[in-house]
């Protein structure tokens, strides 16, 4: 007899427990096909035996909408049930859902005083030590203070949180309370070895910039290729870069070029003009090259603005070029302040050329 099969069986006899873990299983797809509905099912049997566990999870699927239709009202009922039994998992939801006003009336006091319910009842629970550190942070439901902000993320990050780890590396970093480099690394390698990408953009930031410690661009790479495989668009243009320059590898413009498109899709300004510069430069693709460099000029990059006006000019279209190299410009641009002038006194050649032609013409 398999797991599945023990727990399937427990499940059926009425065990709350096995009910639960059933839930769970569908719920994950573990051992089974994910099935959010079959998760509900084994739930709600559960909960109707007042099994904790069940309550909040089954919560927890109405407060999302899987597989049921979400339903605020009734998550906050089985979360309070729930809480009322000592759960501090779900004492931490109804904060949640205060401070989204889920539910019930938005209020940020009420939110507040569920987190601190919930660290009395376990105060090796780091989520609301974060959410706590959050209302310190910006004032929200209690007085900004961020003293109690850095000491409520310090305990949350001292209980594994991720996010806490992060905004007490950010704190240390930005010398919100006290200054400290090595900290700030100290944190932000921690949620960063848990998968928090920004966290492994900001290490891979001091490692390259030197913030704190040496220089070292392997470590550099190896972190903002972490941060890049998970969809950060500025960690895939600083990767983009790194290959670019040869900076902690060999130069691989393939590479470069692979992450520059990967961030410019994304949007990032400074990417879709490094890409503009690749086609004009290394596929003599002027039109793919006008293409980036305007999406890049369009969002009020100065270098962007300058590209696109330089390859304006490639193709004799003055008065685009001018045009955006005067944005460009505008901005301090250094090549676009030096260039337009250039610019217009080509377009003033052509115009004379075109208007002498005209005479002769009529």
């Amino acid at each position: 007899m398999t797991n599945l099969e023990k727990y399937l069986l427990k499940a059926q006899q009425g065990d709350a427990e096995a009910q639960h873990d059933l839930g769970v299983m569908y719920r994950d797809g573990d051992a089974v096909e994910q099935d959010f509905e079959k998760a509900v099912f084994w739930y709600k049997k559960s909960a109707e035996q007042n099994y904790t566990p069940a309550l909040h999870r089954l919560a927890w699927m109405y407060e999302q909408g899987w597989g049921i239709e979400q339903n605020y009202t009734e998550a906050m009922r089985l979360y309070l049930k729930a809480s009322q039994q000592g759960y501090a998992y779900s004492m931490n939801n109804i904060g949640l859902m205060y401070s989204e006003g889920h539910g019930v009336e938005q209020n940020d006091k009420e939110a507040v005083k569920w987190y601190l319910k919930a660290i009395d009842y376990d105060n090796n629970y780091a989520l609301p030590c974060r959410n706590l550190a959050i209302h310190f942070e910006y004032g929200e439901g209690v007085e900004k203070d961020l003293e109690k902000a850095f000491y409520w993320y310090r305990k949350g990050a001292e209980l594994g949180d991720d996010v806490s780890q992060y905004n007490l590396a950010i704190m240390y970093d930005n010398g919100t309370i006290i200054k400290d480099d090595l900290l700030a690394m100290h944190w932000y390698l921690q949620a960063a070895r848990q998968g928090y990408s920004d966290a492994q953009y900001n290490l891979a930031g001091m490692y390259e910039n030197g913030q704190g410690i040496p220089k070292d661009y392997k470590k550099a790479k190896k972190w903002y290729k972490k941060a890049a495989k998970q969809g950060d668009p500025d960690a895939q243009l600083n990767l983009g870069t790194m290959y670019y320059h040869g900076k902690g590898c060999k130069k691989n413009k393939i590479k470069a070029f692979y992450w520059f498109v990967q961030s410019a899709k994304l949007g990032e300004a400074q990417a879709q003009c490094n890409l503009a510069v690749m086609y004009y430069k290394h596929y003599d693709d002027i039109e793919k090259a006008i293409h980036w460099a305007k999406l890049a000029a369009e969002q009020g990059l100065p270098d962007g603005q300058y590209q696109l006006a330089f390859l304006y000019s490639l193709q004799k279209n003055y008065l685009k070029a001018i045009e955006w190299c005067e944005k460009a410009a505008k901005q301090g641009q250094r090549q676009a302040i030096e260039d337009l002038e250039v610019f217009k006194k080509e377009y003033k050649e052509i115009e004379s050329a075109f208007n002498i032609r005209g005479i002769y013409l009529n």
